[in-house]
């Protein structure tokens, strides 16, 4: 009867929030790492976390330790600020939307004392910057070159990701899982030509809790590679003709999180995480169409690390609060002002409190700031290939500024 009720409870949840709309990214490249209220207080440093609800998400095999089955719908605010002052030009911001609403669902029904079954629902990619037209004044000196200069960017993913764990005796347990990407959105405008895609594709992932000690806890977490087919169509600008777009090697890159949890005190637990994500799968962008797009990109794998500390203040109440610092995949030679990015410094904190009756209300706070990053290329742009985008070229030169505000609120029902 109580898996009955949860399936109950979810029925319409898992539509609804595959229909709503994502965006603006703030980890490394575009990947949107924050799966709960929890992540958000403790910078995602939760990957070893076997206590919190909140944790499976990032480590699903957490779930074969939990007696109780739950449902944590999760709801991400994101107000984010990216700018530019190009070489020549004046400031300006990107003129994407002020505020995204990123929602997120897990759900772990246990069973059997050994094993779990769990599904999450989550954004792990997304991004959006629009320039009005004029922004890069270099870029607009030769016609060719301004035709291909970016205006509106959006990708918008979303990750089904339902999962069987199970224990490896008292103190290890294993989970594997397959994942199952809907690309939303993928639109590259520019000057000349609007491209709108989507599509889906899938991926595996698995994942590890081992406890080697009472106090201490290792966890990791894999997804590998995801596959992704999206067709669409690119519209000429000048005359509004339009025909099929199809987009070639594109895949969601494959992350690999370990975490290493203490229980200091009873009432005390700090925890460690690293990510490494394998950003160098992003290499060449190809839209197939009417009037082909090349983008390319060559980003580098990039390393994220994680610390974050949760203090319980009393039975009911509990305090969080962390910092990640996490590096940029995306070099000099290939930089592009559709996604900017750079180094980047994410402090958070955060709380949590038990409502009773089984019902838990977790809110935490991000502050996400980049790096300032300066663009002087030496590189000019192509003046004869209309196809090819300004990636890593000199149309791009100028000083890019980011920062971002999150604020994600979890409630959680145990059954």
């Amino acid at each position: 009867m109580k898996n009955f009720t949860v399936f109950s409870f979810l029925s319409g949840h898992v539509l609804a929030l595959i229909l709503l709309s994502f965006g603006n990214a703030q980890a490394s490249g575009f990947a949107v790492p924050e799966k709960s209220a929890s992540g958000v207080g403790m910078s995602n440093a939760l990957t070893a976390n076997i206590h919190d609800v909140g944790a499976i998400p990032y480590n699903p095999s957490l779930g074969a330790f939990h007696d109780s089955a739950s449902v944590s719908e999760h709801m991400l605010a994101i107000q984010a600020k990216v700018a530019v002052t190009p070489e020549g030009g004046s400031y300006t911001e990107s003129q994407g939307r002020d505020h995204v609403f990123v929602p997120g669902l897990a759900i772990n029904i246990p069973f059997e004392d050994k094993y779990a079954f769990n599904l999450n629902v989550n954004v792990p990619l997304g991004s959006e910057t629009k320039w009005p037209e004029g922004t890069f004044p270099l870029s607009s000196v030769n016609p060719i070159v301004n035709a291909a200069q970016p205006t509106e960017s959006r990708l918008e993913v979303v990750r089904m990701s339902p999962s069987l764990a199970f224990k490896l005796g008292e103190n290890s347990a294993l989970a594997f899982g397959i994942d199952h990407y809907k690309v939303k959105t993928v639109i590259l405008d520019a000057v000349a030509k609007q491209n709108s895609l989507d599509g889906d594709g899938w991926g595996l992932n698995a994942s590890l809790t081992h406890r080697i000690t009472p106090q201490l806890t290792f966890g990791a977490d894999y997804h590998s590679i995801g596959s992704i087919d999206a067709r669409g169509e690119t519209t000429l600008v000048a005359n509004g003709t339009s025909g099929y777009a199809r987009l070639h090697n594109i895949s969601t890159p494959w992350s690999l999180q370990l975490g290493l949890a203490l229980e200091v005190t009873p009432d005390f637990m700090m925890e460690f995480d690293f990510t490494r994500t394998g950003w160098s799968t992003y290499r060449v962008l190809e839209i197939e169409s009417v009037s082909p797009t090349t983008s390319d990109n060559y980003w580098e794998n990039a390393d994220a690390y994680h610390f974050g500390f949760k203090y319980e203040l009393s039975n009911h109440l509990r305090f969080r609060a962390g910092y990640t610092y996490d590096q940029t995949p995306q070099g000099d030679n290939y930089f592009s002002a559709r996604s900017p990015d750079s180094d980047r410094h994410l402090f958070s904190i955060g709380m949590g409190y038990d409502v009773g009756g089984g019902l838990t209300l977790d809110v935490g706070y991000m502050y996400v700031r980049l790096e300032d990053r300066t663009v002087a290329s030496t590189t000019p742009a192509p003046t004869t290939l209309a196809s090819t985008e300004l990636n890593g070229t000199d149309a791009y030169n100028g000083v890019y500024e980011t920062d971002a505000h999150l604020l994600g609120v979890s409630l959680t029902q145990k059954f």
